[in-house]
């Protein structure tokens, strides 16, 4: 025999143990599986015929096709800032008495931040008191009968109405001056003494004194360093100052404009977002924002577009836009980086589906369709569409169950299974 016979040869014996070994054994599997069929077609395969099995139900995802409002949005980054941020300062000289607030501290407005010795401040208003009661005793002469007026002057129809020296100089003196005023001998006696020069001197330094008075009771209360509004207390050990190499402590003696702390009110905290310049027209206030923190990468915070700047960037070409946050808890802080998705143009009314249930074939938009139980494929006409959705115009009706995933290789009228349509 030849070689070439030989290999026919050999081939041929291992084609039949092949077919000896492998056939019982696919009949008994089919035998063996699922479904009313399996044993007449493990027979079939034992009598050298065979029949495919029956198709398998495909797992998919599925959507509704409905009406609803499309929603265009674009994309940008931005930057948390606080709704309020202020320099906490000195007004007065001093020195610090107490600070009750720690670092991160939450106060409420008018709380007490920083407490100056008011010693000196009291001594000093003490004394404007005491120059304007010398200067309103005299003015007072102005209240009462000038003795030799025959013109029956303004001071005298004064005097006639019964208002005292006393209770004219009540009206410009504190409580505590008022009563030493009234502890003094011989007042009125000594108010009569006064003659027209003293009168008219004593008009003209009224309002003086008057002033320096006013300026020792600021300055008093000054000394009591409030807070403007209610936030969070940070910076202690930054803010100091020039002229300090260290954070305000007790005892420190300090002057006009010296830094204490920064005071941040960051609910609802600011984000100023970068909205490029061929954007701009798709920008309303009012829209809503999703907001994306690095900090935070599982959680979308929402917000509200409120402020859009009227001036463009000529270097950056650039818009600057503010939308607001609430943050209750304080999580989001000042100088934080985010992404932000803005809602621009919305279009009502239009039929869409997930942009996952569109796929192409030879470069056209298709969706399947779930019929019976089937998948079948859909040509579809796009309109509009976002990163979630796309508005179809042919090929799809509104309540069409179409597939959103499983279907990128999937043939016409393939058997498919799925939950509930999202």
């Amino acid at each position: 025999m030849s070689r070439q016979g030989l290999y026919i040869a050999t081939a041929i014996i291992l084609a039949a143990a092949m077919i000896y070994w492998l056939v019982p054994w696919g009949a008994q599997e089919m035998a063996e599986s699922d479904g009313p069929d399996s044993a007449t077609t493990a027979e079939g395969a034992s009598n050298g015929t065979f029949s495919p099995p029956p198709s398998r139900e495909v797992p998919v995802d599925v959507a509704v096709a409905g009406m609803g409002d499309l929603v265009m949005r674009i994309t940008a980054t931005g930057t948390a800032e606080a709704d309020r941020l202020l320099e906490v300062a000195a007004r007065v000289d001093g020195r610090i008495k107490e600070i009750p607030v720690a670092e991160g501290a939450f106060v409420e407005a008018d709380e007490l931040l920083v407490l100056i010795d008011d010693a000196e401040l009291k001594m000093a208003r003490d004394q404007a008191e005491s120059a304007l009661l010398q200067s309103v005793m005299t003015y007072a002469q102005n209240w009462m009968a000038i003795p030799g007026d025959p013109t029956g002057s303004e001071s005298n129809l004064n005097a006639e109405s019964g208002m005292s020296a006393a209770e004219f100089l009540r009206q410009f003196i504190s409580p505590q001056g008022y009563r030493a005023l009234q502890a003094q001998p011989n007042l009125e006696e000594r108010l009569e003494e006064l003659s027209r020069e003293e009168i008219s001197s004593a008009h003209s330094e009224l309002a003086s004194r008057t002033l320096n008075l006013e300026m020792a009771e600021l300055d008093l209360q000054r000394t009591r360093v409030l807070a403007p509004f209610a936030g969070q207390v940070t910076g202690l050990d930054a803010v100091a100052g020039p002229n300090f190499k260290s954070w305000p402590v007790v005892g420190q003696q300090i002057g006009p404009g010296v830094n204490l702390m920064l005071l941040v009110d960051a609910d609802p905290i600011s984000l100023r977002v970068e909205v490029i310049e061929s954007e701009i027209g798709q920008v309303y206030e009012g829209r809503s924002a999703e907001v994306r923190f690095p900090a935070f990468p599982d959680q979308v915070f929402s917000g509200t577009i409120e402020t859009i700047s009227a001036v463009v960037d000529a270097d950056r070409k650039s818009l600057a836009v503010s939308v607001a946050l609430p943050n209750p808890e304080h999580r989001l802080k000042p100088g934080m980086s985010a992404q932000v998705i803005l809602d621009t143009e919305i279009f009502a009314d239009r039929l869409l589906v997930p942009s996952t249930a569109v796929i192409y074939r030879d470069d056209r938009p298709v969706a399947f369709v779930v019929r019976n139980g089937r998948a079948q494929w859909e040509y579809i006409e796009k309109g509009l569409e976002n990163a979630d959705w796309v508005e179809v115009l042919s090929g799809v009706a509104a309540g069409d169950v179409v597939i959103t995933s499983g279907h990128f290789t999937m043939a016409h009228d393939t058997p498919v299974r799925f939950a509930e349509p999202s």
